[in-house]
């Protein structure tokens, strides 16, 4: 997703007040996420999710037509 949507995520983090350094992923030029951010996501998510539930149905139906 960060990939997808040139963000970068990730990054040292603070467990327990202890600095434990992590990864970034995503696109090291690309700045942090902001709320736009999080409604493209959420428009990937469900532009995914509906492609994959209408390749789903369109096989489903293929396999019941050569039944």
């Amino acid at each position: 997703m960060a990939g997808a949507l040139n963000l970068r995520l990730g990054g040292p983090h603070y467990y327990f007040g202890e600095l434990v350094p992590k990864p970034y992923i995503g696109n090291a030029d690309a700045g942090p996420a902001d709320a736009h951010a999080i409604n493209q996501t959420l428009r990937l998510l469900y532009t995914a999710s509906t492609l994959g539930l209408i390749v789903v149905i369109g096989v489903r139906w293929s396999i019941l037509a050569l039944l």
